[in-house]
Protein backbone atom coordinates (compact mmCIF):
# COMPACT_ATOMS: atom_id res chain seq x y z
CA UNK A 1 0.00 0.00 0.00
CA UNK A 2 2.08 3.30 -1.01
CA UNK A 3 1.21 6.57 0.73
CA UNK A 4 1.39 10.21 -1.09
CA UNK A 5 1.87 13.23 0.70
CA UNK A 6 -0.44 16.30 -0.75
CA UNK A 7 2.63 18.15 0.05
CA UNK A 8 6.34 17.45 0.52
CA UNK A 9 8.59 20.15 1.81
CA UNK A 10 12.06 18.90 1.86
CA UNK A 11 14.21 15.86 3.61
CA UNK A 12 12.76 16.75 7.18
CA UNK A 13 9.61 16.85 8.61
CA UNK A 14 7.52 20.58 8.81
CA UNK A 15 3.74 20.41 10.34
CA UNK A 16 1.08 22.95 9.76
CA UNK A 17 0.04 23.90 12.84
CA UNK A 18 -3.34 23.47 11.79
CA UNK A 19 -2.98 19.50 12.02
CA UNK A 20 -2.08 19.94 15.73
CA UNK A 21 -4.04 22.46 16.50
CA UNK A 22 -7.31 20.74 14.75
CA UNK A 23 -10.40 20.29 17.56
CA UNK A 24 -11.80 17.49 14.96
CA UNK A 25 -9.10 15.38 15.72
CA UNK A 26 -8.67 13.58 18.91
CA UNK A 27 -4.65 13.42 20.48
CA UNK A 28 -3.88 10.78 19.05
CA UNK A 29 -5.62 10.97 15.73
CA UNK A 30 -3.08 13.91 15.52
CA UNK A 31 -0.59 12.15 16.84
CA UNK A 32 -0.46 9.48 14.10
CA UNK A 33 -0.82 11.91 11.41
CA UNK A 34 2.54 14.09 12.54
CA UNK A 35 4.07 10.56 12.67
CA UNK A 36 3.06 9.70 8.49
CA UNK A 37 3.83 13.18 7.73
CA UNK A 38 7.40 12.10 8.89
CA UNK A 39 7.75 9.59 6.41
CA UNK A 40 9.15 10.03 2.79
CA UNK A 41 6.84 10.03 -0.49
CA UNK A 42 5.81 6.65 -1.44
CA UNK A 43 6.66 4.90 2.10
CA UNK A 44 4.90 1.29 1.84
CA UNK A 45 3.29 0.02 4.70
CA UNK A 46 1.12 -2.99 5.54
CA UNK A 47 -2.29 -1.09 6.55
CA UNK A 48 -3.44 -0.87 10.06
CA UNK A 49 -1.45 -3.18 11.57
CA UNK A 50 1.84 -0.85 10.60
CA UNK A 51 0.78 1.73 13.57
CA UNK A 52 -0.06 -0.98 16.24
CA UNK A 53 2.27 -0.23 19.56
CA UNK A 54 2.30 -1.67 22.87
CA UNK A 55 0.22 1.15 23.77
CA UNK A 56 -2.44 1.42 20.77
CA UNK A 57 -3.92 -1.40 19.71
CA UNK A 58 -6.05 -2.02 16.73
CA UNK A 59 -9.54 -0.34 17.58
CA UNK A 60 -8.00 2.64 18.53
CA UNK A 61 -5.84 3.03 15.22
CA UNK A 62 -8.76 2.62 13.48
CA UNK A 63 -10.57 4.86 15.47
CA UNK A 64 -7.42 7.31 14.44
CA UNK A 65 -8.09 6.56 10.64
CA UNK A 66 -11.77 7.35 10.40
CA UNK A 67 -11.12 10.41 12.46
CA UNK A 68 -8.70 11.40 9.41
CA UNK A 69 -11.21 10.32 6.61
CA UNK A 70 -13.92 12.25 7.99
CA UNK A 71 -11.62 15.14 8.89
CA UNK A 72 -10.62 15.52 4.82
CA UNK A 73 -6.89 14.90 5.62
CA UNK A 74 -6.94 11.06 4.36
CA UNK A 75 -8.28 9.66 1.41
CA UNK A 76 -8.50 5.89 1.18
CA UNK A 77 -9.15 3.71 -1.91
CA UNK A 78 -9.37 0.30 -3.80
CA UNK A 79 -7.72 0.20 -6.42
CA UNK A 80 -9.65 -2.38 -9.18
CA UNK A 81 -7.98 -5.03 -11.76
CA UNK A 82 -8.80 -5.56 -15.70
CA UNK A 83 -11.54 -7.90 -14.61
CA UNK A 84 -12.98 -6.47 -11.79
CA UNK A 85 -11.17 -8.05 -9.19
CA UNK A 86 -10.07 -5.86 -6.09
CA UNK A 87 -6.33 -4.95 -5.83
CA UNK A 88 -4.09 -3.28 -3.45
CA UNK A 89 -4.77 -0.51 -0.97
CA UNK A 90 -3.79 3.16 -1.64
CA UNK A 91 -3.84 5.88 1.12
CA UNK A 92 -3.40 9.61 0.24
CA UNK A 93 -2.79 12.09 3.03
CA UNK A 94 -3.39 15.70 3.03
CA UNK A 95 -1.44 17.92 5.36
CA UNK A 96 -4.67 20.45 5.22
CA UNK A 97 -8.06 19.04 4.61
CA UNK A 98 -8.95 17.70 1.17
CA UNK A 99 -11.95 19.87 0.55
CA UNK A 100 -10.09 23.25 1.30
CA UNK A 101 -7.33 22.33 -1.45
CA UNK A 102 -7.67 24.06 -4.68
CA UNK A 103 -7.53 21.67 -8.02
CA UNK A 104 -3.89 22.53 -8.33
CA UNK A 105 -2.89 21.21 -5.62
CA UNK A 106 -4.63 17.45 -6.40
CA UNK A 107 -2.35 14.99 -7.41
CA UNK A 108 -1.48 14.33 -10.96
CA UNK A 109 -3.25 11.35 -11.09
CA UNK A 110 -6.67 13.44 -10.79
CA UNK A 111 -5.72 16.26 -13.04
CA UNK A 112 -5.48 13.62 -16.05
CA UNK A 113 -8.91 12.29 -14.83
CA UNK A 114 -10.59 15.77 -14.85
CA UNK A 115 -8.76 16.53 -18.68
CA UNK A 116 -10.33 13.52 -19.89
CA UNK A 117 -13.40 14.35 -18.35
CA UNK A 118 -13.37 17.79 -19.53
CA UNK A 119 -12.45 16.04 -23.80
CA UNK A 120 -15.69 13.47 -22.91
CA UNK A 121 -18.13 16.26 -22.47
CA UNK A 122 -16.52 18.85 -25.16
CA UNK A 123 -17.01 15.78 -27.30
CA UNK A 124 -20.73 15.17 -26.34
CA UNK A 125 -21.58 18.99 -26.90
CA UNK A 126 -20.03 19.91 -30.28
CA UNK A 127 -21.45 16.23 -31.13
CA UNK A 128 -18.42 14.45 -32.19
CA UNK A 129 -17.37 11.48 -31.77
CA UNK A 130 -20.85 10.09 -30.11
CA UNK A 131 -20.63 6.26 -29.93
CA UNK A 132 -20.63 3.98 -27.38
CA UNK A 133 -16.85 4.38 -26.88
CA UNK A 134 -16.96 7.80 -25.69
CA UNK A 135 -20.31 7.22 -23.68
CA UNK A 136 -18.47 4.17 -21.83
CA UNK A 137 -15.35 6.32 -21.05
CA UNK A 138 -17.65 8.73 -19.95
CA UNK A 139 -19.26 6.48 -17.34
CA UNK A 140 -16.22 5.09 -16.39
CA UNK A 141 -14.20 8.65 -15.41
CA UNK A 142 -17.50 10.10 -13.36
CA UNK A 143 -17.50 6.62 -11.18
CA UNK A 144 -13.65 6.87 -10.35
CA UNK A 145 -13.96 10.57 -9.97
CA UNK A 146 -16.85 9.81 -7.82
CA UNK A 147 -15.09 7.30 -6.15
CA UNK A 148 -12.71 9.59 -4.67
CA UNK A 149 -15.10 12.39 -3.97
CA UNK A 150 -13.87 15.01 -6.40
CA UNK A 151 -16.62 15.71 -8.80
CA UNK A 152 -18.74 17.72 -6.60
CA UNK A 153 -15.54 19.96 -5.31
CA UNK A 154 -14.29 20.26 -8.91
CA UNK A 155 -17.68 22.63 -9.59
CA UNK A 156 -18.53 19.70 -12.32
CA UNK A 157 -22.30 20.13 -13.43
CA UNK A 158 -23.73 16.84 -12.35
CA UNK A 159 -27.41 16.35 -11.84
CA UNK A 160 -27.30 14.69 -8.51
CA UNK A 161 -25.25 15.12 -5.45
CA UNK A 162 -23.29 11.64 -5.23
CA UNK A 163 -21.76 13.43 -1.43
CA UNK A 164 -24.16 11.28 0.28
CA UNK A 165 -23.63 8.24 -1.20
CA UNK A 166 -20.28 8.65 -1.02
CA UNK A 167 -19.94 8.82 2.77
CA UNK A 168 -21.90 5.63 2.79
CA UNK A 169 -19.97 3.87 -0.06
CA UNK A 170 -16.74 4.99 2.27
CA UNK A 171 -18.06 3.79 5.12
CA UNK A 172 -19.42 0.22 3.96
CA UNK A 173 -15.61 -0.63 1.82
CA UNK A 174 -14.11 0.56 5.81
CA UNK A 175 -16.50 -2.38 7.50
CA UNK A 176 -15.13 -4.87 4.08
CA UNK A 177 -11.90 -4.45 4.94
CA UNK A 178 -12.09 -4.70 8.29
CA UNK A 179 -14.26 -7.68 8.51
CA UNK A 180 -11.65 -9.13 5.64
CA UNK A 181 -8.42 -7.87 7.05
CA UNK A 182 -9.37 -9.67 10.37
CA UNK A 183 -10.34 -12.72 8.98
CA UNK A 184 -7.32 -13.29 7.65
CA UNK A 185 -4.99 -12.23 10.76
CA UNK A 186 -6.83 -15.41 12.09
CA UNK A 187 -5.10 -17.51 9.54
CA UNK A 188 -7.62 -20.05 9.48
CA UNK A 189 -8.20 -19.75 5.77
CA UNK A 190 -6.08 -17.08 4.47
CA UNK A 191 -7.37 -15.11 1.06
CA UNK A 192 -4.43 -13.26 -1.10
CA UNK A 193 -7.11 -11.28 -2.77
CA UNK A 194 -10.89 -9.31 -1.91
CA UNK A 195 -12.59 -11.48 -4.42
CA UNK A 196 -16.22 -10.00 -5.52
CA UNK A 197 -17.33 -13.33 -3.61
CA UNK A 198 -16.11 -12.14 -0.70
CA UNK A 199 -17.33 -8.38 -1.12
CA UNK A 200 -21.00 -9.80 -1.37
CA UNK A 201 -21.21 -12.61 0.94
CA UNK A 202 -20.04 -9.77 3.63
CA UNK A 203 -22.61 -7.04 2.44
CA UNK A 204 -24.99 -9.60 2.83
CA UNK A 205 -23.91 -10.32 6.30
CA UNK A 206 -23.84 -7.06 7.43
CA UNK A 207 -27.54 -6.41 6.01
CA UNK A 208 -28.56 -9.06 9.38
CA UNK A 209 -24.87 -8.18 11.62
CA UNK A 210 -23.14 -5.42 12.86
CA UNK A 211 -19.20 -5.27 12.25
CA UNK A 212 -18.65 -5.64 15.93
CA UNK A 213 -20.84 -8.88 15.93
CA UNK A 214 -19.78 -10.46 12.99
CA UNK A 215 -15.66 -9.88 14.31
CA UNK A 216 -16.83 -11.17 17.92
CA UNK A 217 -18.28 -14.26 15.66
CA UNK A 218 -14.88 -15.11 13.92
CA UNK A 219 -13.34 -14.53 17.22
CA UNK A 220 -15.06 -16.68 18.58
CA UNK A 221 -14.66 -19.48 15.73
CA UNK A 222 -11.20 -19.35 15.60
CA UNK A 223 -10.45 -20.08 19.34
CA UNK A 224 -12.91 -22.97 19.58
CA UNK A 225 -11.16 -24.43 15.69
CA UNK A 226 -7.82 -23.67 17.71
CA UNK A 227 -8.92 -25.48 20.91
CA UNK A 228 -8.91 -29.35 21.51
CA UNK A 229 -13.02 -28.93 21.29
CA UNK A 230 -14.62 -31.64 18.73
CA UNK A 231 -15.47 -28.53 16.55
CA UNK A 232 -12.38 -29.38 13.66
CA UNK A 233 -14.05 -28.16 10.16
CA UNK A 234 -12.28 -24.84 8.36
CA UNK A 235 -14.57 -22.41 6.16
CA UNK A 236 -13.82 -19.99 4.32
CA UNK A 237 -14.62 -16.39 4.54
CA UNK A 238 -17.40 -16.71 2.43
CA UNK A 239 -18.16 -19.99 3.76
CA UNK A 240 -18.30 -18.62 7.24
CA UNK A 241 -20.65 -15.67 6.42
CA UNK A 242 -23.45 -17.74 3.99
CA UNK A 243 -24.07 -20.55 6.45
CA UNK A 244 -27.32 -20.63 7.81
CA UNK A 245 -27.21 -19.28 11.06
CA UNK A 246 -23.65 -19.58 10.84
CA UNK A 247 -22.69 -16.21 12.34
CA UNK A 248 -25.47 -16.09 15.31
CA UNK A 249 -24.36 -20.13 16.36
CA UNK A 250 -20.50 -18.69 17.22
CA UNK A 251 -22.23 -15.08 19.45
CA UNK A 252 -22.19 -15.06 22.92
CA UNK A 253 -25.41 -16.89 23.21
CA UNK A 254 -25.10 -19.22 20.19
CA UNK A 255 -24.91 -22.86 20.00
CA UNK A 256 -21.42 -23.52 19.07
CA UNK A 257 -20.53 -20.99 21.82
CA UNK A 258 -22.97 -22.39 24.36
CA UNK A 259 -21.72 -25.80 23.93
CA UNK A 260 -17.90 -24.69 23.88
CA UNK A 261 -17.80 -22.97 27.56
CA UNK A 262 -19.87 -26.21 28.85
CA UNK A 263 -16.89 -28.47 26.98
CA UNK A 264 -14.32 -26.03 29.14
CA UNK A 265 -15.82 -26.69 32.10
CA UNK A 266 -16.00 -30.17 31.87
CA UNK A 267 -12.88 -30.32 30.77
CA UNK A 268 -11.03 -28.86 33.56
CA UNK A 269 -13.00 -31.40 35.90
CA UNK A 270 -12.32 -34.70 34.25
CA UNK A 271 -8.83 -36.24 33.87
CA UNK A 272 -10.27 -38.48 30.51
CA UNK A 273 -11.60 -35.32 28.54
CA UNK A 274 -8.62 -35.39 26.65
CA UNK A 275 -8.28 -38.72 25.78
CA UNK A 276 -11.92 -38.27 24.80
CA UNK A 277 -11.73 -35.19 22.75
CA UNK A 278 -9.08 -36.78 20.82
CA UNK A 279 -11.36 -39.42 19.73
CA UNK A 280 -14.09 -38.01 19.04
CA UNK A 281 -12.58 -34.57 17.58
CA UNK A 282 -14.16 -33.52 13.96
CA UNK A 283 -17.00 -36.18 14.36
CA UNK A 284 -19.46 -32.68 14.85
CA UNK A 285 -18.47 -30.64 11.76
CA UNK A 286 -21.61 -30.68 9.93
CA UNK A 287 -24.38 -29.41 11.82
CA UNK A 288 -22.96 -28.97 15.19
CA UNK A 289 -24.36 -25.40 15.48
CA UNK A 290 -27.75 -27.61 16.29
CA UNK A 291 -26.47 -29.80 19.07
CA UNK A 292 -26.76 -28.75 22.54
CA UNK A 293 -24.35 -30.07 25.38
CA UNK A 294 -25.89 -30.75 28.81
CA UNK A 295 -24.26 -31.65 32.16
CA UNK A 296 -26.45 -34.73 33.29
CA UNK A 297 -28.78 -33.67 36.32
CA UNK A 298 -27.81 -35.48 39.99
CA UNK A 299 -30.33 -35.68 42.86
CA UNK A 300 -28.82 -35.57 46.31
CA UNK A 301 -30.62 -36.74 49.42
CA UNK A 302 -29.56 -34.71 52.55
CA UNK A 303 -29.93 -36.29 56.19
CA UNK A 304 -30.33 -34.65 59.43
CA UNK A 305 -27.75 -35.19 62.66
CA UNK A 306 -30.26 -36.94 64.37
CA UNK A 307 -30.99 -39.72 61.48
CA UNK A 308 -27.53 -40.10 60.57
CA UNK A 309 -27.03 -41.29 64.12
CA UNK A 310 -29.51 -43.48 63.26
CA UNK A 311 -27.61 -45.20 60.85
CA UNK A 312 -24.74 -45.60 63.11
CA UNK A 313 -22.56 -42.75 61.47
CA UNK A 314 -21.30 -40.00 63.90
Amino acid sequence: MSIYRAKHKGNFTQILNEILTDENLSYGARGLMAYVLAHHDKWTFTGEYYFITKKDKLSKIKGYLKELMEAGYLKRYQEKGNKGEFGKMSYIFYELPEAVLSIAEKPKLVEDKLQKDRYIKQSLKSKELVSEEVIKKKKETEESLIQSELIPKADLPLTVNHTLNNTNNNNTDINNINIYSHWNSKKIIVHKTFSIDIEKAIAKALKSYSEDKIIQAIDVYSEILKSEFYFSYKWSLVDFLSRKNGISTFMEEGSNKVNYEVWKKESEGSGNSKRFTQRDRGVFNEGAEDIRIELPKREFTHYTNEELTEFGID
